[in-house]
């Protein structure tokens, strides 16, 4: 019996704390969830494309480098700015809330 007094307990936990606070808040709290995610991805993002770049291209000879340096500036910096762009703006709203969340809600 100890699964169901897990759950029992779990539902005690729940019911009592998180949903009945952020209820009327649902739309605030699963817009930061998901611009949580969002910057996550962005995170994760540059370091594997370092690590694809490393792999693949980089263990080419010096001439191969060099011809497709041009190709990877432009599409790297435009990638770059959209991504970091994306992350800011995800960014804005999560301190925003953050900073004001027990000011205006509790």
């Amino acid at each position: 019996h100890a699964a169901g007094s897990f759950f029992y307990l779990w539902r005690f936990y729940v019911n009592s704390s998180i949903i009945y606070y952020y209820q009327p808040y649902k739309k605030v709290f699963f817009f930061d969830l998901f611009c949580a995610a969002i910057i996550s991805l962005v995170d994760l993002a540059f370091p594997q494309i370092l690590r694809q770049l490393t792999n693949t291209l980089f263990t080419q000879s010096k001439e191969m480098i060099l011809h497709a340096l041009p190709f990877l500036v432009i599409l790297f910096f435009n990638w770059l700015y959209y991504l970091i762009f994306m992350s800011l703006l995800c960014q804005l709203p999560r301190a925003y809330n953050g900073s004001t969340n027990g000011k205006r809600y509790a």
